[in-house]
């Protein structure tokens, strides 16, 4: 479950999961429905029955250098990028378009992030104020006030909070508190000891220090700053759940009030944080890893500002290295993208600045994309295919010998109770 949050948390993938979808609703009409030159005869399928279906496709189609894993379903996205490219270059294009337009706001958007000649110019100096306002911590109140506004803008440092419906009550909608503030994916990274996990952590710190470097800190001083961050880190990483612990639901389920994080963590005043965020009474709170913060809690007062400052100028330039000049972005690939996935190749720009697009404004993407290619006809066809596996459903259902009729019943209910949603509103 944590994996699906966290996922949920760090992509706004709104209309690619659409676009995919209806992509496929068109392939399926124009692709057979198995392909045997897909297949591997060589192999038996009681041997390697993943080799016997999928080897000669995968012979065919190697990894992209762009990409860290490639799939029948990354053909069908990419040629929905190209889609997208051609719409998000039209609005760049601003040939006439109204002010205030969702083709206008798309563009300027996009044109934003393609901008490379400005961007260049500006180094990270779009990123001042911020610095500015993490050098003035000069107190554990300053501290929450900067990690509440990170939790408004930059991300999710030293931990995650999230809204979503209450996992067991689906009537309400309750804010989520889990571990998080990691550079590196998982706790795992931080506290195996095989070669390649350590190896891996010697290049996060070369990597972090680097970046130091470009912030202009001294070699020596960088160095020094990565070590704090990945001490910060690491301790965060002790303190955090297994991902298989993560999966369990009811131990990520622990409902609280204001005054039960207080007297969890006494280091951290939550009143202040959530005040800081713009929700001053949250009501319940679900407190995903109690003993991660009680950790936090301790951290606030045992580790020493001038820390925090540091831990808090790497995650905020590791957040944004992808929106600045060339010298953070191809650093921020050569260990994100190359040493951590196996990614050769940076992708396109114009394909990032989508993907930042989708991410952030995906609704009104979406309804450009409709308009270009989601018609009514490919509407309607969808729908008939919701309502053929609806009826499908209805009739397995009722047929079943082994279901009591009570039980029946409940499913058809549930089956009832299904809001259809295609593509976008009537």
């Amino acid at each position: 479950m944590i994996d699906a949050i966290h996922h949920y948390i760090k992509t706004g993938g709104k209309i690619i999961i659409s676009v995919l979808f209806f992509a496929m609703l068109v392939s399926a009409q124009e692709s057979k429905p198995i392909d045997v030159s897909n297949f591997d005869m060589s192999v038996k399928p009681t041997d390697d029955f993943f080799q016997y279906v999928n080897g000669t496709w995968v012979k065919n189609n190697q990894i992209p250098p762009d990409q860290s894993r490639w799939g029948s379903f990354s053909e069908v996205q990419e040629r929905n990028f190209k889609i997208l490219h051609e719409i998000l270059d039209a609005a760049a294009a601003n040939n006439g378009t109204p002010r205030g337009s969702i083709s206008q706001k798309v563009g300027d958007f996009y044109f934003s992030g393609m901008d490379t000649l400005n961007i260049q110019k500006q180094g990270s100096l779009p990123l001042a104020d911020e610095f500015n306002r993490i050098a003035r911590i000069g107190d554990t109140r300053d501290l929450l006030e900067v990690i509440s506004s990170f939790h408004t803008k930059q991300g999710y440092v030293p931990f995650v909070l999230f809204v979503t419906q209450d996992f067991k009550n689906s009537s309400r909608v309750i804010a989520n508190l889990f571990q998080g503030g990691l550079g590196l994916p998982d706790r795992d990274y931080y506290l195996k000891e095989d070669d390649q996990s350590k190896s891996l952590r010697e290049q996060y710190i070369a990597h972090v220090t680097k970046m130091f470097q470009l912030l202009g800190d001294p070699p020596a001083t960088a160095d020094v700053n990565a070590k704090i961050v990945m001490g910060i880190e690491t301790r965060l990483a002790n303190a955090s759940m297994t991902r298989v612990e993560s999966r369990d639901p009811e131990k990520i389920y622990h409902l609280m009030t204001i005054d039960d994080l207080n007297a969890l963590t006494p280091g951290f005043a939550w009143r202040q944080y959530f005040t800081g965020i713009g929700l001053s009474e949250p009501g319940s709170i679900n407190v995903g890893q109690p003993d991660f913060f009680k950790e936090v809690g301790k951290m606030m007062t045992e580790v020493p500002v001038n820390e925090w400052q540091t831990y808090l100028r790497w995650h905020l330039i590791n957040a944004s290295a992808d929106y600045l000049s060339s010298d953070f972005e191809n650093e921020h690939f050569e260990f994100f993208g190359k040493a951590l996935t196996g990614q050769k190749e940076k992708k396109p720009r114009w394909k990032r600045v989508l993907q930042t697009v989708d991410g952030n404004i995906g609704e009104a993407l979406g309804q450009l994309y409709v308009e270009r290619a989601f018609g009514g006809k490919a509407k309607e066809r969808a729908m008939e295919m919701v309502r053929n596996i609806q009826d499908a459903f209805r009739e397995r259902v009722q047929a079943l010998d082994w279901m009591s009729a009570e039980t029946k019943k409940e499913a058809l209910r549930k089956q009832d109770a299904f809001t259809v949603k295609i593509g976008y509103p009537d």
